[in-house]
C-alpha cells in the first residue's frame, strides 16, 4: 500500500484535501486510483516500475521535419488560394462586377453629330487602378470631342483615374458619322485594369453594331417607260435636302447603256458623266439634272440606268455612296434607219492629227409610206484653240455642197454642222418606202503644221448625224445616228533616210536614219524593229535615246525607248549596213520598219509601218510622214 501511494505521489502532486471531504471516502477513492494505475504499469511478474525511472520515448527527427515540411507547404498553398479567390473583406473576384458599356444610338444620320458614352462601374469592394480605354470607330465615324483629353492623335486612347470601390466613370466622345446608305459599323471599345489587391492586370471589351439609316438627301429620277431608237429621249433627276445638311462637295454618276449616247446635259456633265453638286445654301434644293439622249441600235431590249449620289469625305478619305435612283426604258424598233461611218467604222476610233476623216451617211426608210421635206445634218463637236476647229474646213470634200455652219461650245470645243436638203439632194425632198439616201464627204484633221498641237485642251471628236422629215401624218420627226467618238492620240511620225557610200576596199554600205517626231502627246514604249538580210555587218553609230539592239543569230534590229516627253520633238537614230557580199537574186535588204506606241494622254496603241529598204537602191528615201 506505501508503495502504491509513493506512486501516486509521483504521478500527480498532492493537493489539500477539502476540510468537508470524509477521510473514510477519500481513502477509498484513493485505493481505486492506486489499483487502477497499477493494473496499466504492473509487468508480467506483478511489479510495477518506478515511475521517476521511466523515460519517454521520442519520435525520428527525419519523420517530425517531413511532417512539419508537409503541414508548412500545405498551409502556404492555402493562404495562396484563399489570397487569389478572397479579398481581405473576404469578398469572392469576380469579373462580372466590372461593367462596361457603351451607350449611344445604333441607327444614325448621314454626317449628323452622334455622342457615345462609355460607362465603368466597379461593383467590386476594392479600388481599380492603372486604366486604360482604347476605341475602334465604325467605319466613316469622324471625331470631333470628348470630356476628357485623349492620349494620341488619333483619339483612340485614354488613361484615367483610378476609380474607387463601389463607383462609376463615364468617357463622353462626339463626333460626326459618315457612310453609304445602310452601312453598318461596329464600336469596339477596350478596358484595362488592375484591381489593387491584385498584382494582374485585367481587360474587358465591349461593341455596339451601328447602322447609317438616315440620310438627308433623296434623289429620284423621271422617265419615259419606252423609247424608240433614234430619237430623242429625256431624264431628269431631281435631288432634295431634308435638313438643311450641305456637305461642300457631292457628285451625281451616271451608269448609261452603252446604246445610249447624251446629246445635252443641263448642268454640264464632265468627261465621267458626272455632275459635281457643290450647295452654298439650302436655296440650293430641290435641284434637276437633265439629260437628252438617242438609242442606236435596232433590237426590241430594256436598257437600265442608274444615277449614285457620291459624298467625298476627306477627314474619312473615302467616298461614300448615299443615295441612288435607277430606271429602266424599253426600247422598240423603227422604220427608219440611219447610220454615219467615218473610215470604214461605226464605232469609236482613234486618229492622229492631219489624218483625213472620210464620212457617209445613209438613211434607210423601211416604212410602208413616203417621207416628206427631208434635211440630213452631220455634227461635229471637235477640240479648238483661240476660236479656230482642229478640223480643216478649207480643205472640206463635199460634192454636195452642204451649208456649214460653226458655234463656239467652250474655250475648248468648237462645234460644225454641215445640212442638205432638198435644194442640195433631190432625193431629200420625197424618200419612198424601202428608199436609202447616202452621202459622201471627205474632212481632214490639222496637222502641227497648221495648228499648235501643244496648246490644245481637248483631244476628242465626236460626230453624230441626224435627219429631220415629216411623216404621213405631217408630224415632224427627228432621227439619229449612231454617235461616233474620235479619240485624237499622238501626230507621232516617222522617216527614214538612207545614205549609199562605198568603203575603201569597194563595198556597199547602207548609212541609215531613222527619224522619230512628236508634237501632241507624250509617249511611252516605244519600239521599231526591222528584219536584215543578206551577207551584212551591223554598225551602230549614234543613239539618241533608249537602246538600240541587233540579234545578229535572228538579224533583227530592235530600238526601244522608254518615253518620249512632250518637249521632245525629234529622236534620230544613226546605223550602217555594210554589205559583204551581194546575192544577186536577193532584192530586199531591209524589211518595213514596224513602228508602236503608247499614247500617254489617250492610253490609246498608235501602230504603222514605215517602207522597206531594196538592196539595189542608190538614192536618199524619205518617207511620207503620215505613212502608216
Amino acid at each position: 500500500m506505501t508503495q502504491e501511494k509513493n506512486i501516486l505521489a509521483a504521478k500527480k502532486p498532492r493537493r489539500k484535501k477539502p476540510d468537508f471531504f470524509d477521510k473514510e471516502i477519500g481513502a477509498a477513492k484513493q485505493k481505486e486510483i492506486a489499483d487502477k494505475i497499477a493494473k496499466i504499469y504492473k509487468d508480467p511478474n506483478g511489479h510495477i516500475p518506478e515511475m521517476h525511472k521511466i523515460k519517454m520515448r521520442r519520435k525520428n527527427p527525419i519523420v517530425r521535419f517531413a511532417f512539419f515540411l508537409l503541414f508548412l507547404t500545405s498551409l502556404m498553398a492555402f493562404f495562396s488560394w484563399a489570397g487569389f479567390l478572397y479579398f481581405p473583406q473576404g469578398e469572392k473576384f469576380s469579373e462580372e462586377k466590372i461593367s462596361l458599356i457603351i451607350d449611344g444610338p445604333t441607327e444614325v444620320e448621314l454626317g449628323g453629330t452622334s455622342t457615345y458614352k462609355i460607362i465603368i462601374k466597379n461593383n467590386l469592394a476594392v479600388p481599380l487602378k492603372k486604366l486604360t480605354l482604347n476605341t475602334n470607330y465604325p467605319d466613316g465615324f469622324v471625331f470631333l470631342q470628348s470630356d476628357k483629353p485623349a492620349q494620341n492623335l488619333g483619339n483612340t486612347e485614354w488613361s484615367l483615374s483610378d476609380l474607387e470601390a463601389l463607383s462609376e466613370t463615364v468617357l463622353t466622345i462626339s463626333g460626326k458619322t459618315y457612310g453609304s446608305l445602310e452601312q453598318q459599323g461596329s464600336w469596339r471599345v477596350f478596358f484595362s485594369y488592375q484591381p489593387s489587391s491584385l498584382n494582374s492586370q485585367m481587360q474587358k471589351i465591349a461593341t455596339l453594331n451601328t447602322k447609317v439609316s438616315l440620310t438627308p438627301f433623296v434623289l429620284s429620277v423621271k422617265s419615259p417607260e419606252k423609247a424608240i431608237y433614234g430619237t430623242d429621249t429625256s431624264i431628269i433627276y431631281t435631288l432634295e435636302n431634308k435638313n438643311g445638311y450641305l456637305p461642300e462637295k457631292m457628285y451625281l454618276q451616271l451608269s448609261l447603256p452603252e446604246k445610249f449616247s447624251i446629246v445635252s446635259s443641263t448642268p454640264g456633265l464632265d468627261k465621267e458623266n458626272r455632275w459635281t453638286i457643290s450647295p452654298t445654301s439650302s436655296d440650293y434644293f430641290p435641284k434637276e439634272f437633265r439629260i437628252v439622249g438617242r438609242f442606236s441600235g435596232e433590237l426590241e431590249t430594256e436598257e437600265d440606268f442608274k444615277a449614285v449620289l457620291e459624298l467625298p469625305v476627306l477627314a474619312a478619305r473615302q467616298t461614300y455612296q448615299i443615295g441612288q435612283a435607277e430606271n429602266k426604258i424599253q426600247l422598240s424598233r423603227t422604220a427608219f434607219l440611219l447610220t454615219l461611218a467615218i473610215n470604214g467604222a461605226t464605232n469609236d476610233f482613234g486618229a492622229r492629227p492631219g489624218d483625213p476623216l472620210n464620212m457617209t451617211v445613209n438613211f434607210k426608210n423601211a416604212g410602208k409610206t413616203s417621207l416628206k421635206n427631208a434635211s440630213i445634218a452631220l455634227k461635229l463637236d471637235a477640240p479648238a484653240l483661240k476660236r479656230v476647229s482642229i478640223m480643216d474646213w478649207v480643205e472640206l470634200s463635199d460634192q454636195l455642197d452642204g451649208d456649214i455652219v460653226g458655234k463656239q461650245i467652250n474655250d475648248n470645243l468648237r462645234n460644225g454642222t454641215i445640212t442638205w436638203n432638198k435644194s442640195k439632194l433631190k432625193d431629200l425632198g420625197e424618200i419612198k418606202s424601202s428608199q436609202e439616201v447616202s452621202l459622201d464627204l471627205r474632212l481632214p484633221i490639222k496637222g502641227a503644221d497648221k495648228i499648235n498641237l501643244s496648246e490644245i485642251k481637248e483631244n476628242q471628236i465626236k460626230a453624230t448625224a441626224e435627219i429631220i422629215f415629216t411623216d404621213e401624218d405631217k408630224t415632224q420627226k427627228t432621227i439619229a445616228s449612231n454617235p461616233i467618238t474620235i479619240t485624237l492620240n499622238s501626230d507621232f511620225t516617222f522617216e527614214k533616210r538612207v545614205e549609199v557610200t562605198k568603203t575603201n576596199d569597194d563595198k556597199d554600205k547602207r548609212n541609215f536614219t531613222w527619224i522619230l517626231r512628236n508634237t501632241f502627246h507624250p509617249l511611252k514604249d516605244i519600239v521599231l524593229s526591222a528584219e536584215v538580210y543578206g551577207d551584212v555587218e551591223f554598225i551602230t553609230s549614234t543613239i539618241p535615246a533608249g537602246k538600240l539592239n541587233y540579234d545578229s543569230k535572228e538579224k533583227i534590229i530592235n530600238w526601244t525607248i522608254d518615253e518620249m516627253p512632250e518637249s521632245v520633238d525629234v529622236l534620230a537614230l544613226s546605223f550602217s549596213l555594210m554589205i559583204n557580199k551581194k546575192n544577186p537574186t536577193q532584192q530586199v535588204l531591209l524589211s518595213k520598219i514596224k513602228i508602236k506606241a503608247t499614247d500617254k494622254v489617250t492610253d490609246q496603241i498608235i501602230t504603222f509601218m514605215g517602207s522597206e529598204t531594196l538592196l539595189f537602191e542608190e538614192k536618199t528615201e524619205e518617207e511620207d510622214p503620215f505613212a502608216r
